[in-house]
C-alpha cells in the first residue's frame, strides 16, 4: 500500500493572504506549477534505493482533470517540459502534437493519441524519445521506444507525429488501468463537475508507493462529496 501521501495547499501559506485577491488566481497557479515540479524532481530522488532507484520521468506521474487551463494537460506538460527536459542550445527540436503541440526533444516522454493499427501503435500508449532522424525530405521524424515494442517506432510524417503528445502529464481518464510509483495530482477549479470522487479515487489509486495531490483543500473536500 501507499506509504506517503500527501496535501500541499497554497492558501495555507502566510504570504497567500499578503496577495491582493485580484492576483490570487494566477499566483495560486505558479505556486502549484513550482510544487508540482520540485516534488518531480525531488521525490524519485528521495525515495531511491539501490535495489529500486526511481528515475523522475519514467517513475512518476502527473495526473490533471481537463487538458486546457492554467493546469490543464498542455500547460503542465510545457511547465515540466522546461524543468525535466529542457531544450539545449543547438539540439534538434521535432514538432509534435499537431496544431497545440509541443516541441519534442531526446528524452521526453511521450503518449500515443490514436490507434494506429498499420504499425500496431494503440491509443495510451507511452514511451520515451530514443532519437531524432532526418528524413529524405529535409524534414524531422523521431524514434520513439515502447515498453511494449522490442523495437522503437518510427514517426516520419506529418500525420504521424501528429498523433504523440507529451506525457509528463495527461488525464486521469487516460492512467485508468495503469499504476505509477508516484502520483501528483494537481486539483483546480477549472476542473468544475470533473473534479468528484470517481476522479479523486482513480487518481489516488494509480499510486503504489506515494501521492501527492496540489491545490485549495476546499476544492478537493467538495470533489471528495460530490458523486456525479
Amino acid at each position: 500500500g501507499l506509504d506517503e501521501c500527501k496535501l500541499f495547499d497554497p492558501t495555507a501559506l502566510p504570504r497567500f493572504g499578503q496577495v491582493p485577491p485580484v492576483h490570487r488566481g494566477a499566483w495560486l497557479d505558479q505556486q502549484v506549477l513550482a510544487w508540482l515540479g520540485k516534488a518531480h524532481v525531488e521525490w524519485p530522488r528521495r525515495r531511491s534505493t539501490p535495489a529500486r532507484p526511481l528515475d523522475p520521468i519514467q517513475d512518476v506521474q502527473v495526473l490533471v482533470g481537463v487538458h486546457d487551463g492554467p493546469l490543464g494537460v498542455q500547460a503542465v506538460n510545457r511547465y515540466l517540459k522546461a524543468i525535466l527536459n529542457p531544450v539545449k542550445p543547438g539540439e534538434a527540436v521535432v514538432r509534435i502534437g499537431g496544431r497545440e503541440g509541443y516541441d519534442c526533444t531526446v528524452g521526453d516522454k511521450v503518449i500515443q493519441g490514436e490507434n494506429d493499427y498499420p504499425r500496431a501503435v494503440m491509443n495510451g500508449m507511452v514511451g520515451r524519445v530514443v532519437a531524432i532522424k532526418a528524413q529524405p525530405s529535409g524534414e524531422r521524424g523521431v524514434l520513439v521506444q515502447y515498453e511494449e515494442r522490442e523495437h522503437p517506432v518510427e514517426y516520419a510524417t506529418r500525420r504521424e507525429l501528429n498523433q504523440l503528445e507529451l506525457a509528463f502529464a495527461y488525464t486521469v481518464h487516460r492512467s485508468q488501468g495503469s499504476e505509477y510509483a508516484i502520483t501528483l495530482v494537481p486539483v483546480h477549479e477549472t476542473y468544475g463537475p470533473l473534479l468528484n470522487k470517481t476522479l479523486i479515487y482513480t487518481a489516488w489509486t494509480r499510486a503504489k508507493q506515494a501521492v501527492g495531490v496540489f491545490g485549495d483543500r476546499r476544492l478537493l473536500e467538495r470533489g471528495i462529496q460530490r458523486n456525479d
